[in-house]
C-alpha cells in the first residue's frame, strides 16, 4: 500500500479515515455485504478528498473478502496522493 503525501495545501500530514455500513444482518451473524466509506484528511486546514468505497462480503466458510474493483482504501490514497505536494520539487 502507498504511503500518502503531505497535504498539498499546508504540507502536513494526512490521516486515512474510514466508516463501515453493514448491509444485511441476522441477529449476531452477518450474511450480506459491508460498505466501506474511504477518505484521507488533513486535520491542520481541513482540506478531505473523499468517496471511496470498498465493498467486502461473507464467503460460504464466512471469510470476508473484498470485492474486485472496489478497493476504496487505494483508491482514496491514489487520488489524495495526485494532487499533494511532490516534496523533491519543493524549493
Amino acid at each position: 500500500m502507498a504511503e500518502l503525501k503531505p497535504c498539498p495545501f499546508c504540507g502536513s500530514k494526512p490521516m486515512l479515515t474510514n466508516s463501515s455500513l453493514k448491509l444485511t444482518t441476522s441477529g449476531e451473524r452477518i450474511y450480506g455485504d459491508i460498505i466501506t466509506y474511504w477518505s484521507v484528511r488533513c486535520n491542520n486546514c481541513g482540506v478531505e478528498k473523499g468517496g471511496f468505497l470498498s465493498e467486502y462480503f461473507f464467503t460460504r466458510e464466512e471469510t470476508l473478502k473484498i470485492r474486485e474493483n472496489y478497493n476504496g482504501k487505494a483508491k482514496a490514497i491514489e487520488a489524495w496522493n495526485r494532487r499533494a505536494i511532490d516534496e523533491q520539487k519543493v524549493l
